[in-house]
């Protein structure tokens, strides 16, 4: 299971300003990745989930942070969007959705074809 937090609604944030919020996250058991304002938290069951996403959306508030709305995904699922990748917990894998990855070949085929010089 898992959950998506925004953490802020600026992009001043750096990851200094969130470190000693995540090291008492995860000195709580909280299991977490973190990257820039983007907050993925990880837990065995649905019940966990919901208690650490209740105990890190709390302490963030406390702290002045303000959550983003509509890029948190506050209830917990087996699948969601982090960082562009699909996260699945029961595949236990991760892997570019599939418009990205259609993307992806559309530009390389761009680029072949603009460089005809090319094998």
């Amino acid at each position: 299971m898992g959950v998506r937090l925004s953490a802020l609604q600026t992009s001043q944030c750096t990851p200094h300003v969130l470190e000693p919020v995540v090291a008492q996250l995860r000195k709580m058991g909280i299991r977490l990745i973190i990257y820039l304002d983007d907050m993925l938290i990880m837990a065995a069951s649905r019940a966990l989930a919901i208690e650490h996403t209740t105990i890190a959306v709390n302490l963030l508030s406390s702290l002045g942070f303000v959550l983003k709305g509509g890029m948190s995904v506050l209830v917990p699922t087996q699948e969601l969007e982090f960082l562009g990748f699909l996260v699945n917990s029961v595949k236990m894998s991760l892997y570019l959705p599939r418009d990205k990855v259609k993307s992806i070949k559309r530009e390389c085929q761009s680029m072949i074809n603009s460089h005809p010089h090319l094998p």
